[in-house]
């Protein structure tokens, strides 16, 4: 495969319909992420600088890849980490809205001035456990807003209580979208499931798990 960068921008010009825009908040991203991850863990330092454009931003793109559409809709990116995958979905589609949720304080804070300095008005962050923004109900910047039409998870390990409180959250036909490689957890086993496979990754393998709103049962 042909150096990562250059094979994530060609993915943007062909995708992207503004490409010039597109392709500039990629690196200024790029550039905040390394930046930040000096000062706080928000990545594995192990990953070089120029495999994020690979193995974070294009990986954090893969529902887009697989024909997901997001535009007008409400998401939730549980566990973001880094802002993955919830700003480079945020820059491709601009007329969704993101909440990135995490529970650790230092993350959320290094999150919240990197989407400061991007200019995503699409996104806004949420310092709080999963559990602790309720059923049907969510606080962004002290305003209630209803429930999500996706959440996507790429990074936390899935337990049944996890499941539950994700569906509580969704409005009637939504869905969560969960990143996984070979392993599935055994709390998936039972749920109706619909796999989306095929695309290649050097050294790894990669596919999402889409559960649409249902009963989760103990």
């Amino acid at each position: 495969m042909k150096h990562s960068k250059s094979f994530f921008m060609d993915y943007l010009a062909a995708n992207s319909s503004n490409y010039g825009k597109t392709a500039q908040l990629f690196e200024d991203y790029h550039t905040l992420l390394i930046k930040a991850n000096k000062r706080i863990n928000l990545f594995s330092r192990k990953i070089l600088p120029e495999d994020i454009w690979l193995n974070h931003f294009y990986d954090s793109l893969l529902p887009l890849l697989y024909g997901f559409d997001f535009s007008g809709k409400k998401v939730l990116d549980f566990g973001t980490g880094a802002g993955l995958p919830g700003i480079p979905l945020a820059i491709m589609q601009d007329k969704m809205i993101m909440h990135l949720l995490d529970s650790r304080l230092k993350k959320i804070e290094q999150i919240e001035i990197m989407i400061k300095k991007l200019d995503l008005d699409n996104c806004y962050v949420l310092c709080k456990r999963l559990e602790e923004i309720g059923r049907k109900l969510v606080l962004v910047n002290g305003l209630a807003t209803t429930a999500y039409d996706v959440i996507v998870c790429r990074s936390v390990a899935i337990t049944n209580i996890l499941l539950k409180t994700m569906m509580s959250l969704l409005n009637d036909t939504g869905y969560v979208i969960l990143y996984k490689a070979k392993r599935l957890e055994k709390e998936l086993v039972n749920l109706e499931t619909e796999i989306f496979d095929g695309i290649d990754f050097p050294e790894k393998e990669r596919k999402l798990i889409k559960i649409k709103k249902q009963k989760v049962l103990s």
